[in-house]
């Protein structure tokens, strides 16, 4: 099982929030990585 797998096991809320790569810059994406793991995320996609 893998970690992607796990998680919809394991976690019954899931939020997986879309962030945006490199907007408004690439310190900024890293921060809300951050903030949503810390918010309670399961996981985050991010996007191009």
């Amino acid at each position: 099982v893998n970690r992607i797998q796990k998680i919809f096991h394991i976690k019954t809320n899931k939020i997986i929030p879309y962030i945006t790569a490199g907007f408004p810059s690439m310190k900024d994406t890293h921060g809300l990585i951050i903030a949503a793991e810390n918010a309670g995320a399961a996981m985050v996609e991010l996007g191009m």
